[in-house]
Parts: C-alpha cells; structure tokens; sequence
C-alpha cells in the first residue's frame, strides 16, 4: 500500500530535452504530498492546481511515454488501474492529479468493515495513527500491573485505551472522523506470553472521488 506509481509528465518540459523525454513527474507528487494535510487527496481540485502560467510549469500535461494528455483515449483504463497523472476539469484552468491511489487493489470486508490503504492519504493516516499509538504504549512495555483472576482490571484497561486513544485523538484532530482502540480483556500478561493485544480502528474522513447531479427543470409548483 505505500507505493505508489506516477505516470504523468510536464510534456513540455520533457519536449526540452530528448533525456527527458520518459520522465515521470515524481517530484511533482513527492511536493504536493508535502503541501497536502495527512488526510487531504493529492488530487483535491480546489487545493493542489499543477499549472503555473508564469513558470511555464504543466501548461500540457503528458504521460511518461511523452504523449500529451489529449492524445489518450484510455485515461479511464489507467485510472482504474492506479496511475497517478494530471488531468483537466471541463472549465477549470489547470492541471491536477487524478486521484491519490497506491498500487493495490481496493479491499473492503464488508463483514468487519475493515478496509486497505488503497489510497495514499489513507495510508499516510494510518501511519500517523501508528506512530502515536506506538508513542502512547510503548511507556507500557515491562509495566508490572496488578491482575485480577490473572486479566488486567477493567479499570486498567479503560485508562490505557483512553490513553492511547486521547493520543491519536490529539495529532490527528480533523483529520480522521474517529478512532477506536481495543484491548483484550484476556490477554495473558503471565509467562510464557506476558503479551497484551490492542486493536485500532481508525475511521477516515471521506473523499467525493466522483459528484452526480440529478438536473430537470419545474415549473414551481
């Protein structure tokens, strides 16, 4: 899930140079990772325009065979199959990325909910969340706790879920809708495991990848 491909080119700064004619714009994604919130789509069309007129930067945009943009006739296909290049909006000026994609398919198990990151944002979530989760326990590890009948109390517990959860709460207010942390009330912290398992659910803020408008005329009444 943290790879990525990146297919799209500055056609015409590729058409400067022969040697740079298969280039890809990499870091051209690498930098609007950079200006991007965790959660934020590389490609959001308000936030991230690719073209800068008085730089001459993707004034036509290519892919990294050196075609232009407008010469392909299967965006869709490559899209679909996780590309990253930039694309236009009919009447919107410039160049944007079209979606934040990795390079795996879209997994969701409609059981449990879980899903992949199959987007790069997600993962960029997830890792975050990670991190301060790793913050929060690891000032656990070799903790002696008192048990009850062997199990954590549940007072315990509740306190080192909160304070997991506060610390993931805190980095990524705004950036994730909730989170969730579980512990296993019988995790066996006697030998020979002396393991404690915690599970996270991290819930995402949503994407409108795609809008449809229902449009028809009333006469008011």
């Amino acid at each position: 899930p943290n790879v990525h491909v990146v297919i799209g080119q500055d056609w015409q700064y590729a058409e400067s140079n022969a040697a740079f004619h298969h280039y890809a714009a990499v870091g051209t994604a690498i930098g609007t990772v950079s200006r991007a919130a965790l959660n934020e789509n590389i490609g959001w069309v308000r936030q991230f325009n690719l073209t800068d007129g008085l730089a001459g930067n993707w004034l036509i945009g290519g892919l990294s065979g050196h075609q232009q943009i407008k010469d392909v006739e299967d965006l869709e296909e490559l899209d679909q199959k996780g590309y990253i290049f930039g694309i236009t909006y009919p009447g919107v000026s410039g160049y944007r990325w079209n979606d934040d994609h990795a390079a795996t398919p879209i997994i969701v198990d409609q059981e449990s909910g879980q899903m992949n990151e199959a987007y790069l944002s997600l993962g960029r979530v997830l890792d975050a969340a990670t991190l301060e989760a790793y913050g929060s326990l690891v000032n656990r590890v070799n903790e002696s706790v008192e048990l009850n009948q062997g199990k954590l109390p549940k007072a315990v517990l509740f306190s080192w879920k909160r304070d997991a959860e506060r610390a993931i709460e805190a980095e990524l207010t705004g950036r994730i809708s909730d989170v969730t942390v579980t512990i296993d009330p019988d995790s066996n912290l006697n030998p020979p495991d002396s393991r404690l398992d915690v599970s996270i659910a991290v819930q995402p803020t949503g994407t409108a990848r795609s809008i449809t408008m229902n449009l028809e005329l009333s006469n008011g009444s």
